[in-house]
């Protein structure tokens, strides 16, 4: 009963209105069974007045099995049609397509991509048919099942928009370990104390919109859209840093946390580039020359 909810609630707001996109889940891994009257007995039931058409990414593929920048099954494509002559149209084509007859014949790859066709009714729940586009297709509302025939379900998927391609932050945090002079400084080999936990992304109106973990000094986040956000390194509750960046469609932008740390002034060595620059806990040994670049380094003493 709790996998049909969402489905029932996204069918019911869909027959309140029609113009609402956002009934299309985010993935369509979650099997749907219609809640329409009469859904038992017709694949599409008679007196639609609304539909909404949702694509779904397959299985992680080159294109153009898959879309880039989209995860795996995730939504990929979205179309509203409110005029009641074609959508009674589309539900009529769906439901005329015959039933199975004769043994199953032989089916090509099947590589997860899905069309869901939400129609909504004057009043109570919507009817949610679920179009399977790979192997040998199918169509399905959870009661009645069809095979993927006629030109109809191509005419459906050609409704949906492509959506906007979600952008991703990827970085690590580093320590950065300036001298106090002339000479490089050592720092022992060790993370920072409290360790980052996580990576905050806010918008423009300061409301967090995703949130990562920090593994081994890494993470990976998406965000809904393209634009300018800013991002928020936290330890045991507390911001360490932040940091300004612009996410752009269907791109991963590098973000990389610099974290100051303290460190005794000894006579030193200048450093040699292209050296080990990881320490056991995953964090990040770079030491900056703020004049010229920034080298790899360990720190040598002096006999």
């Amino acid at each position: 009963m709790l996998a049909i909810a969402a489905p029932m609630l996204a069918a019911a707001a869909l027959a309140m209105s029609p113009s609402a996109s956002s009934v299309c889940p985010a993935s369509d891994r979650t099997p749907i069974v219609s809640q329409a009257p009469g859904a038992n007995a017709s694949l599409a039931p008679a007196g639609p007045d609304s539909l909404t058409v949702c694509t779904y990414n397959g299985l992680a593929n080159a294109p153009p099995l898959s879309v880039p920048g989209v995860p795996a099954f995730g939504l990929v494509g979205v179309g509203v049609v409110g005029d009641q002559a074609t959508v009674t149209q589309f539900a009529s084509e769906l439901d005329a397509i015959p039933a199975y007859r004769g043994p199953p014949p032989p089916c090509p790859a099947d590589f997860g991509r899905r069309l869901l066709a939400f129609f909504g009714y004057p009043s109570g729940p919507g009817d949610v048919v679920t179009a399977e586009l790979g192997g040998c297709g199918s169509l399905t509302n959870g009661y009645v099942e069809r095979p993927l025939g006629g030109p109809v379900v191509g005419q459906l998927a050609a409704l949906a928009k492509p959506l906007a391609k979600p952008a991703t932050f990827s970085g690590y945090v580093r320590l950065c370990r300036a001298a106090p002079s002339v000479q490089w400084s050592p720092c022992q080999n060790q993370p920072p104390s409290p360790i980052p936990e996580r990576v905050e992304v806010l918008n423009a109106a300061g409301s967090v919109v995703a949130v990562a973990r920090v593994h081994g000094a890494r993470f990976t986040v998406t965000v809904p859209r393209s634009g300018r956000y800013t991002l928020k390194l936290l330890a045991a509750g507390t911001v360490m840093t932040v940091i300004d960046a612009t996410a752009r469609p269907g791109r991963t932008s590098r973000v990389v946390f610099t974290i100051p740390v303290a460190c005794e002034p000894q006579l030193l060595a200048p450093p040699r580039p292209w050296i080990r620059s990881r320490n056991s806990g995953g964090f990040s040994m770079i030491c900056e020359n703020r004049t010229t670049v920034t080298v790899s380094s360990i720190a040598t003493r002096l006999p």
